[in-house]
């Protein structure tokens, strides 16, 4: 395996790894400011049977990672009832004709609201991802991830 080479990743889109980085050093912040719940709202074209995205799936994990007040998350299709404790970190999974991918994190407090969107115009930012990821691997060995190829 030392002669190998792996790029791992569960969105290769630039603008989505962006947005996880983001969202980790926010929710990382919003840990000492416990007046705001988070949750989350992903979006896909009609044809996604999965719910909740694996790019919600991420975004949930480094939410979890780093706000102590979350412990698991709960992916609801729209139309989907559960009990939700304030330990819970909702993903409300949406479908709708010619979506390519819309992913939005919300803190909100009595006073106001902190949101993070990612709006994904066509499916072209996943290839451009793939080539930029593909391109870079050159003559590395290892496994590698957007971090490494971003440099976070």
């Amino acid at each position: 395996t030392e002669n190998k080479t792996l790029f791992t990743a569960t969105n290769f889109s630039i603008g989505v790894n962006i947005l996880f980085h983001i969202n980790e050093k926010l929710s990382h912040i919003m840990n000492g400011f416990s007046a705001y719940d988070v949750k989350m709202t992903e979006t896909h074209h009609l044809q996604k049977i999965d719910h909740p995205s694996g790019t919600a799936v991420t975004l949930a994990e480094g939410i979890l990672n780093h706000l102590d007040r979350k412990k698991k998350y709960v992916g609801l299709l729209e139309g989907e009832k559960a009990k939700l404790t304030s330990f819970d970190l909702q993903i409300l999974s949406k479908r709708a004709p010619d979506v390519a991918g819309f992913h939005k994190v919300t803190y909100e407090s009595p006073i106001d609201e902190i949101t993070l969107i990612h709006n994904a115009k066509s499916r072209l930012g996943f290839a451009q991802g793939a080539v930029l990821a593909a391109e870079w691997m050159q003559g590395k060995k290892g496994v590698y991830t957007m971090k490494e190829l971003l440099n976070f």
